[in-house]
């Protein structure tokens, strides 16, 4: 008898330590949620989602690049910020409606047939001004044509304030000049590299820059041409005014039956206390299927960058 009382309270005092234990680390287990949770939590709300495509106005079925989009938003996004070039204007708001409800867009001016429409989540982001650069300081960036239309796109800036940091940041969308030497300002595409040089050189806010740059940056030479050496430096490692955020893996953005073969044409920059975005995640948005591509869908696919200023 004795023996058996002994050893009922021997395993009473045991369920006790036991008990104490569990609760230790419960509370262990709840401070550390409760201390580090939310500081990580913050750090991936403050990460940036953005998007960057050439849905080609002249060659796709607005309807089937409305079905990608809505496709991209459920599988990659939701996305913070997001730029589309050669977009149709009758097509623009089309486009904005199929990432969703949450976004608003606003289309340029200038590019005829071939528009860029910013667009942005409202929820995250205020839009405060937008406009397109004609020139800065004395430097063209598009000009007008005999007809008295500009000629190409004029690069498109929003600034925007951030809902959550309350910081406020520029969202440029470019299209450069396809063609550097066959228009009447000849080397037009490096002209433009300048003045988004010279333009970013003169800016407080933090820049985020992207679209389709034409850059010919040739994956296995691994170089580009002349108005990407001026962006970016020769292979862009001194980081000039603006830093390529290189996708992971590097993968072909365009197809062209080989006129551009093995080429990226598309591109995800930051400008302007550049040093202060922290990459997360960069790459190229590849689907199966997407090349060759046909009269409905795009000839380029979109890149995608994760950023936290």
């Amino acid at each position: 008898m004795i023996l058996e009382k002994e050893l009922f309270v021997m395993v009473n005092m045991l369920k006790k330590t036991l008990t104490s234990v569990c609760l230790g680390l419960s509370l262990f287990v709840g401070l550390v949620f409760i201390n580090i949770t939310p500081a990580l939590a913050q750090t991936n709300q403050e990460a940036i989602n953005v998007l960057f495509w050439n849905v080609e106005s002249g060659g796709s079925d607005s309807a089937v690049i409305e079905d990608e989009i809505a496709d991209l938003e459920d599988q990659e996004g939701p996305f913070d910020l997001i730029g589309l070039t050669e977009v149709r204007e009758a097509d623009a708001t089309g486009y904005v409606l199929a990432f969703g409800s949450n976004y608003t867009g606003i289309t340029s001016e200038s590019g005829g047939g071939d528009r860029m429409v910013i667009v942005f989540n409202r929820d995250r982001f205020a839009l405060k001004q937008t406009t397109e650069l004609v020139e800065h300081k004395g430097v063209a960036l598009n000009f007008i044509n005999r007809g008295g239309n500009l000629r190409f796109r004029s690069p498109f800036v929003a600034t925007l304030n951030d809902r959550l940091t309350g910081r406020n940041l520029l969202l440029m969308v470019n299209h450069l000049a396809r063609n550097n030497g066959s228009n009447s300002q000849g080397g037009f595409r490096a002209q433009q590299a300048e003045g988004l040089v010279a333009w970013a050189e003169d800016q407080a806010l933090p820049i985020i820059m992207g679209g389709d740059l034409n850059l010919d940056f040739n994956l296995d030479s691994g170089e580009g041409n002349e108005s990407f050496q001026i962006l970016f430096g020769e292979d862009d490692s001194d980081n000039e005014e603006y830093r390529w955020i290189r996708p992971q893996p590097l993968v072909q953005t365009n197809f062209s039956n080989n006129r551009f073969p093995d080429s990226i044409l598309d591109f995800v920059t930051v400008a302007s206390q550049s040093e202060n975005f922290q990459v997360i995640e960069s790459r190229v948005i590849v689907r199966p299927g997407d090349f060759p591509d046909d009269s409905r869908t795009s000839d380029h696919r979109p890149v995608f960058a994760v950023l936290k200023p």
